[in-house]
């Protein structure tokens, strides 16, 4: 390359890659939690825990590289642009073709990587991932066994620990699914599980128990068996996959597949599969071209006009790109035209494009554009100031006091723009990388594109939620980095205001901004989000659940007295009815089985006010091992009193309550001996985590009066390192508390403690 083509080459790298860190960071952090939490119970090695890091990556690398090549691009030649570097060049006698040989140089390098991942790198990944992720699966068992609830990840096998003390297990009750009609149930008072890392075995090591086997033939057969200590061999846990052929065919060798489709009659999901590997790299150089007349275009835009042409050519090319490929998995359209079909448009508007830039038809257009928008632009503002003064002059003493100042409300505008901004472009992200994940079950499910949409709008609110702290980051730093950089900071301080009044208006509106997060996770998302679950259920092809009548086969009676477990096949919600209902009794003291219960069928007497037990046969056992058997047509059981509305449990997640749902919730569970510590640690993150928006912006006022003259991007950077820095210590700190190892409520505040208390040092030490 020429001097010339190396500078531009190397003003889109730069941009390039902090994109690419910044897209992946924010798909990233969604694992990021379950990794710390590994840690933390040091149940799975460090090596496992990075290779399984290492294997993540390069399925979110596919999508970010185009991502971050395409803002690397309008970042950099915006840059240029905005410093008329680029009228320099054209002055000089420099044509278009200046610009665009670095730009094809860059995307032709993003897409060689890009092609590699997706022909040979995600399709031998995705072969080894899954084993890792039984491993780590395995690993993790002995941590997230929770006492008092069923544990079914074991295939065939049903295990459960009444209380855990030291990560030793007290109570056990385990029955074997392998021989349903016979289900061998153990019992043991103590026990542990043994994890062989090298090897990848479990086994489940139980002391003074008892195992119970029924004949399948004949109940009155029926045989116990005590033990001091017993060595169980358990089958290791496997992930649930899919197993049909398209969700299986990412992970085929490129080569294979090429002959595969070959084949007479091949299925036309394979077709699919092999053009979209090679179509996805061929986008970071149609990006790249498009790029070039955008970016040179942006005289007056700069880094701004950069990200948010970015975003929106980002999401119309994937948009048709997902459109295409689901019409043309459906058959509606050829292959060629629904996997090309969105590179094809946009290579010839970025030629359209790229010829138009040598003439003025697009530089008078972009000049009628921006005409209309700065006069549209300073009605608004009339309109603003008007209404301003008028409000100002009728208010009382008081509340002139209160009114921000046109400095206050001159750092404010910028702020939220930047806030907004940022906002639009993690809501964004994270919108593309979800609907590629679920583009495959949306094919092959026939989701109705309404479906689609509904989720995603009950999405967004917790997406917001999510990223809405690291907004707030950016467009401090940004906001904050950019006013010193041009020196008007420098102005302010001389003409008599402090670095401390400047930042009052920005922590007032984060203080707003923290309170509105907490509103938003205690009205909103608590019914949004079990709107979105249902609506992924129906994506995924799973029964939708309504949270009131889950399919719950395992469940524990209410008698504090004695531990009473029941089993059953069916349960009629509407009329009282079980099939195939089973009672175990158990000593709570003893862990010993003190009466079993069979029948076929149950119902409720509304008039007796109990259930009435047809078909079965019970047996009592006695502390000296003696039993008695005997079968019955029709009975009752007073102690088997729980009502029909027992039985219809209401199933949520911490995420689908608000705090007060979520306090009676875990109170209800204390009572009944349950371990709360998790949902301990989840009720104080609902009050510590909305003030991460305060913290972040207590933080990022420092960092950007002393780094302001980096420009914004070294901005943008630094707020991901912040953002990485802080999720890393909360996740942990959550972790540990989980875990029970740290108070919950320290656990939950102790990273806005840590970082709160960094930031007010770093504001109180700055020159003000």
């Amino acid at each position: 390359m020429r001097i010339i083509s190396r500078a531009i080459f190397r003003e889109a790298l730069f941009p390039s890659f902090l994109g690419l860190m910044v897209f992946t960071f924010i798909l990233f952090i969604r694992d990021l939690g379950k990794l710390l939490e590994m840690i933390v119970s040091s149940t799975a090695s460090v090596a496992l825990i990075g290779k399984l890091c290492l294997l993540l990556l390069p399925n979110i690398f596919m999508f970010t590289i185009p991502m971050g090549i395409l803002l690397g691009i309008l970042v950099g030649l915006g840059r240029m642009s905005a410093d008329s570097e680029v009228v320099a060049l054209r002055a000089s006698g420099r044509s278009i073709a200046t610009f665009v040989w670095p730009v094809v140089a860059l995307g032709l390098l993003a897409g060689g990587i890009n092609l590699f991942l997706s022909t040979r790198g995600v399709p031998y990944i995705n072969q080894i991932k899954q084993s890792v992720l039984d491993q780590v699966a395995s690993s993790q068992i002995g941590a997230e066994l929770a006492p008092r609830v069923f544990e079914e990840r074991f295939p065939k096998l049903i295990l459960y620990v009444e209380d855990i003390v030291d990560e030793r297990w007290k109570n056990i009750f385990m029955v074997d699914m392998t021989k349903p009609d016979s289900a061998p149930v153990t019992l043991a008072q103590h026990g542990e599980l043994l994890v062989n890392r090298s090897q990848d075995k479990l086994q489940l090591y139980l002391e003074r128990g008892s195992s119970h086997l029924l004949s399948p033939n004949k109940p009155s057969d029926y045989s116990l068996i005590h033990f001091d200590h017993s060595e169980i061999p358990l089958p290791p846990i496997q992930v649930k996959r899919d197993t049909s052929l398209r969700a299986t065919l990412p992970d085929l060798p490129t080569l294979q597949l090429f002959h595969d489709v070959r084949r007479p009659r091949a299925p036309r999901a394979m077709f699919v599969e092999l053009h979209r590997r090679f179509a996805l790299p061929a986008s970071c150089l149609v990006l790249a071209l498009l790029g070039v007349p955008l970016g040179i275009s942006s005289q007056r835009g700069g880094k701004s006009y950069g990200f948010i042409l970015s975003l929106l050519v980002i999401s119309a090319y994937y948009l048709m790109f997902v459109t295409g490929t689901r019409f043309a998995d459906d058959g509606r359209i050829p292959v060629v035209l629904g996997l090309w079909g969105a590179n094809a448009v946009f290579f010839v508007l970025s030629i359209i494009l790229i010829f138009l830039s040598d003439r003025h038809w697009l530089a008078g257009f972009r000049t009628f554009l921006a005409e209309t928008s700065n006069s549209l632009l300073a009605r608004l503002k009339r309109l603003l100031k008007n209404t301003n003064n008028s409000a100002h002059r009728n208010a009382s003493p008081f509340l002139r006091l209160l009114t921000p100042h046109i400095i206050d409300e001159y750092i404010l505008r910028g702020f939220f723009g930047y806030l907004l901004l940022s906002l639009l472009a993690f809501i964004m992200i994270f919108i593309i990388f979800t609907l590629f994940e679920l583009i495959s079950d949306i094919v092959r499910n026939h989701v109705s594109p309404m479906t689609v949409i509904l989720y995603f709008v009950y999405l967004i609110p917790q997406i917001i939620y999510w990223v809405a702290p690291i907004a707030v980051l950016v467009a401090t730093l940004v906001n904050f980095g950019l006013l010193t950089k041009t020196n008007q900071i420098t102005a302010m301080k001389a003409s008599g205001l402090s670095l401390y009044r400047l930042s009052v208006s920005l922590l007032f509106s984060a203080a707003l901004i923290s309170v509105g997060m907490f509103l938003l996770q205690d009205f909103v998302l608590p019914g949004a989000n079990q709107h979105q679950d249902a609506y992924r259920n129906i994506i995924k092809g799973r029964p939708p659940q309504t949270f009131l009548r889950p399919n719950q086969n395992w469940i524990v009676g209410q008698d504090s007295k004695q531990l009473r477990i029941y089993n059953y096949k069916y349960y009629d919600p509407d009329r009282a009815a079980f099939a195939d209902f089973s009672v175990y009794e158990i000593d709570p003291t003893t862990n010993h089985m003190s009466r079993r219960i069979a029948s076929r069928h149950v119902y409720w007497d509304s008039y007796l006010r109990h259930w009435v037990f047809d078909d079965g046969w019970v047996r009592d056992f006695s502390l000296d091992d003696h039993s008695s058997f005997r079968s019955f047509t029709v009975t009752t059981f007073a102690e088997v009193n729980e009502e029909p509305g027992y039985f219809v449990k209401i199933v949520k997640l911490s995420e689908q309550m608000n705090a007060g749902e979520l306090w009676r919730y875990i109170q209800s569970l204390q009572q009944s001996g349950f371990d709360v510590v998790r949902l301990m640690v989840q009720y104080y993150r609902k009050f510590a985590y909305p003030m991460i928006a305060f913290i972040m912006v207590l933080l990022a006022i420092p960092f950007s009066f002393s780094t302001g003259r980096r420009g914004a991007l070294y901005g943008i950077g630094l707020s991901i390192g912040i953002a990485i820095l802080y999720w890393a210590v909360g996740g942990l700190f959550e972790a540990m508390g989980g875990f029970n190892k740290l108070h919950p409520m320290l656990a939950a505040w102790s990273p806005n403690l840590i970082f709160g208390l960094g930031g007010i040092y770093l504001l109180l030490t700055i020159d003000t």
